[in-house]
């Protein structure tokens, strides 16, 4: 009796460290779908129409969209090789703000959690909004892993501020128009955590490569330049304006 009792609570442990979380969140007609499974194994669907979906698969983050895959390291060494940071950007965006804990109790999608008033400014304009936000750990670590990945597709590394979490141990499950639709702990695929076999890597040019395609590209557009001057002068500037504009702009285009 006492060996099937062990038993049953090892496999019950074992089920709980092998768990997969399913978390859904809805703005407007738009879900935003979570699968977590471990650090090195989650994916999120970003978008009811599927558009984009980022992996983190072992170390790596992958973002596929269509047919391409892209390498977010990759995408991120590029980002900086140019001087753009996407964490300072992140970390700029998010308006300073204030909270006001009331003792309101609600349920979401199930969800216990707490009503608060949160003021803030931004652009110069202040707002007062009523949210709901939980202390479920379960909830709060799958939001936690939701966003590590969702700030990855953007190019920042590990450590941007959470926007989901107010306060520690704290994580919003509705504000406006979003809300948590769903969580639960179910059995994903191993498939669903690989990436699609359909789509093909996308090669990230690196700093060098992108400046050297900008040079061919304006030895070719002075080229033409002095071609056209020649067979068709153009003496009115406003026209010229206009040319000059129309190439330039299919030079930017022709940069990728």
């Amino acid at each position: 009796m006492f060996t099937r009792g062990l038993l049953l609570s090892t496999l019950a442990f074992v089920s709980l460290l092998n768990a997969d979380y399913v978390l859904e969140y809805q703005t407007g007609d738009s879900v935003q779908k979570f699968m977590y499974h471990s650090k090195s194994k989650a994916k999120l669907v970003n978008g009811s129409d599927s558009s984009s979906t980022i992996y983190k698969i072992g170390k790596k983050t992958y973002i596929v969209t269509g047919q391409k895959i892209v390498d977010v390291d990759e995408m991120r060494a590029m980002a900086e090789s140019f001087g753009y940071n996407p964490a300072e950007r992140i970390e700029e965006s998010l308006p300073d703000f204030k909270i006001q804990k009331t003792s309101k109790r609600v349920k979401v999608a199930g969800v216990s959690g707490q009503v608060w008033i949160v003021s803030a400014a931004h652009d110069g304009e202040s707002f007062q909004e009523e949210v709901v936000v939980t202390n479920d750990a379960e909830v709060v670590a799958a939001v936690r892993a939701m966003n590590k990945l969702f700030t990855a597709m953007m190019g920042a590394s590990e450590g941007t501020s959470d926007q989901f979490e107010l306060e520690k141990g704290y994580v919003i499950i509705k504000s406006g128009d979003m809300q948590l639709k769903s969580f639960k702990e179910m059995p994903v695929k191993a498939e669903e955590y690989k990436l699609p076999t359909t789509a093909k890597k996308q090669h990230m040019p690196t700093s060098q490569e992108i400046n050297d395609k900008i040079n061919r590209a304006m030895q070719k557009y002075k080229k033409e330049e002095e071609k056209r001057k020649k067979s068709h002068p153009v003496d009115d500037e406003e026209n010229q304006e206009k040319v000059d504009i129309d190439k330039a702009a299919n030079l930017l285009k022709s940069f990728f």
